[in-house]
């Protein structure tokens, strides 16, 4: 609860006074498959991810006036990384999130011209037939 709850407060209220007195922004929350469903096992994992899913949209709907847009992203999946090559050698290449996929989202949802429709939720899975979670 700490880093994921506590964490997405501090670091989310320090983010909306700056851009309030810049004249807005984009603030991500990263989220998981627990902010939006429950997998059971993991009781502080996905309280604390249920809670920075709720401040992602309250913080949407207070201060998107003031120019600031908030998102809410669900990683469905395992990241593709070294560490996880080697802790699961024998897991094929589909199965596992591309960074460079989820950076280009990320950087979609700064650079958006359009601030009349803006998306709050947006879903990363490895393809319709490889979600891991939802």
């Amino acid at each position: 609860m700490g880093v994921n709850g506590r964490g997405a407060f501090v670091c989310s209220r320090e983010a909306v006074d700056d851009m309030r007195t810049t004249g807005g922004g984009t603030i991500i929350f990263t989220g998981a498959t627990s902010a939006v469903r429950s997998l059971g096992g993991t009781i502080g994992f996905t309280a604390a991810k249920f809670a920075a899913r709720g401040m992602a949209m309250d913080i949407a709907q207070e201060f998107g006036p003031d120019g600031i847009h908030v998102a809410h992203v669900v990683l469905d999946g395992q990241i593709d990384t070294p560490d996880r090559r080697v802790r699961s050698e024998d897991r094929d290449d589909e199965t596992l999130l591309d960074p460079d996929a989820i950076a280009d989202t990320y950087w979609h949802l700064v650079e958006q011209d359009d601030h009349s429709t803006q998306p709050f939720e947006v879903q990363i899975t490895n393809g319709p037939q490889n979600t891991e979670f939802m």
